[in-house]
């Protein structure tokens, strides 16, 4: 696997990408995307980010996967908006909180109870959890205890419609 960019041997993929150094809070525009770069709480040696990223119409889903709990920061900044749809880090199942740096359906609870409060999301909203570990109990197991919480689990090859009727 190539590392860098300059290291890719298909030039159709080097012509195709355009790469950003962005920071948290910062926005960048991808094709008719609006991305906003929010803190994350993963590796304390560096700047982790999860994404906001929201279309021409408005309509927006938080990415945020790899990462801890969400930062007051991040709360703080998402106050006043809208999401359609929430992806959330699962890399703990249904283990208790045992880390910092990734989540699992517990801390997804959390995060849907806060956005809810908050009024960020409602009953509309796609709560769907990704980055599963091995550990986890597998797919049924952890698809079951995630909907009794409102949450979806994430499969390879999912595709997730968002925004649609709001």
């Amino acid at each position: 696997m190539a590392k860098r960019l300059s290291d890719c041997a298909f030039d159709f993929v080097k012509e195709a990408t355009v790469c950003h150094v962005i920071h948290e809070f910062d926005r960048v525009q991808a094709g008719e995307y609006e991305v906003t770069a929010l803190p994350a709480v993963h590796s304390p040696d560096e700047e982790c980010l999860l994404y906001l990223i929201r279309d021409e119409k408005g309509n927006s889903f938080l990415y945020a996967t790899d990462t801890g709990r969400l930062t007051e920061e991040t709360y703080e900044y998402l106050k006043g908006r809208r999401l359609d749809c929430v992806i959330m880090d699962c890399t703990l199942g249904n283990k208790p909180d045992v880390g910092i740096s990734h989540m699992g359906l517990k801390e997804n609870l959390v995060i849907k109870e806060r956005l809810m409060k908050l009024g960020v999301t409602d009953q509309n909203t796609r709560f769907l959890c990704t980055h599963i570990s091995h550990g986890t109990g597998g797919y049924e197991y952890l698809s079951g205890e995630a909907k009794k919480l409102g949450i979806e689990v994430a499969y390879d090859g999912m595709q997730v419609e968002w925004g649609c009727g709001r």
